[in-house]
């Protein structure tokens, strides 16, 4: 294997607009190096690298604004190794991109002898990476907020609460809140009772028998707590109640996913606070920059939100008003995961009454992001295997 590994071209793909790399890497070529190289402007985004099938990508962060964003969000839409090449001698930099994922941090201008160095050690084998559990292992809970209607709020909580159960093998509660309109059940093909209904307006009643009846089984270890609600019957929960349904459900589960819709806000104070995640998912319209914004402001000054992220579902290109730059600098901070635009994947999905994650494939630029996100969900930290790290 490691002879074939050794035979093989390696595909290498370099994102800048330094000549003195595109130099280095056609001496390389002319000499010999058993490698195909190409050489991509250096405004090309992350999310355009998997069509390239590259197993070596070197991205140049010298002038980016973000670096360790622009690393991290390199690693997670593409399955080969990345070596980030800066401008910066700082310690800190090069341990903060090792930990967004890259496998190495390199000074411009690279040396050929460097250059060749890396080149031979993406030919060894990559190391699998190991999950480490956070000790002690305790329930998470992350809300799930929707800046505002169908900008994929409630795909993205099915999907990762899936990701939780079936790739992360937590015993996962997807929670709807939204009574009357709420679809994680329907996106899943299932039938919600009045369970949930009973528990908010009988308190009293909630004991884990109660809840065990109450959910459905999606899969093994994924469980659905929803209502479809006729729409002349008005629920008003109270914040009390929403808290003994909390309570009842924690003891059963490891990840708690709740879908929570903005009408709902005023009565979950107690999971506000007691959140280790409350994701804002908005999309690429001004108006979902707008009302993001406005609902952070209120999340983080009204109920004292401080774990709070942001989660954008990108639209079609001809649609998207804004870009991630201007939703950066719009919203004060940076994007926790952006899941590109694949109708395909989510009208597949749909017909099939699945998760996106399960029908798109672990492959899928969609499922990557999503994945990120899940893992984030469940408290584990993904690890590589000690390597011989490169100094300069």
């Amino acid at each position: 294997m490691q002879a074939q590994m050794q035979d093989r071209t390696l595909r290498l793909v370099a994102v800048s607009d330094d000549t003195t790399l595109t130099d280095s890497l056609a001496r390389l070529i002319d000499g010999g190096s058993n490698t195909a190289a190409e050489v991509l402007p250096g405004n090309t985004q992350p999310e355009q690298l998997p069509e390239w099938q590259a197993d070596l990508v070197i991205m140049d962060v010298a002038n980016d604004p973000s670096p360790i964003e622009t690393i991290h969000r390199t690693v997670d839409c593409t399955d080969s190794r990345v070596v980030a090449l800066g401008a910066v001698n700082d310690v800190s930099l090069y341990r903060a991109a090792l930990q967004a994922g890259a496998d190495d941090y390199l000074l411009a201008p690279v040396e050929d002898a460097v250059l060749q160095d890396i080149i031979d050690r993406a030919r060894c084998p990559k190391a699998a990476p190991v999950a480490v559990e956070e000790a002690p292992p305790s329930t998470t809970l992350n809300l799930i907020i929707g800046a505002r209607g169908g900008v994929g709020a409630t795909t993205v909580a099915v999907s990762t609460a899936w990701l939780a159960a079936e790739t992360f093998g937590r015993e996962t509660a997807l929670v709807d809140l939204d009574l009357h309109y709420g679809s994680c059940a329907l996106a899943l093909d299932l039938l919600p009772g009045s369970g949930l209904r009973d528990a908010l307006r009988y308190p009293e009643r909630i004991d884990s028998l109660f809840i065990g009846s109450a959910m459905i089984n999606a899969t093994e270890k994924l469980f659905v707590l929803g209502a479809e609600e006729s729409l002349d019957q008005p629920i008003d929960p109270s914040p009390e109640a929403i808290n003994i349904l909390y309570e009842a459900i924690l003891p059963t589960f490891d990840t708690i996913v709740v879908d929570l819709p903005r009408s709902a806000l005023a009565h979950s104070h107690a999971l506000l606070e007691r959140a280790d995640s409350v994701t804002v998912v908005t999309d690429t319209s001004i108006a979902g920059l707008r009302d993001t914004a406005r609902l952070q402001d209120m999340l983080r000054d009204h109920f004292e939100v401080r774990n709070l992220q942001t989660v954008v579902v990108e639209r079609p290109k001809p649609q998207q008003q804004v870009s991630r730059k201007e939703l950066e600098q719009g919203l004060g901070g940076s994007i926790h995961a952006w899941i590109p635009h694949d109708a395909k994947a989510v009208v597949s999905a749909a017909a099939q009454g699945k998760a996106v994650a399960e029908t798109a494939g672990p492959k899928n630029p969609v499922t990557k992001a999503l994945h990120t996100l899940a893992k984030d969900f469940c408290g584990v930290i993904e690890e590589k295997k000690a390597r011989k790290l490169w100094r300069w």
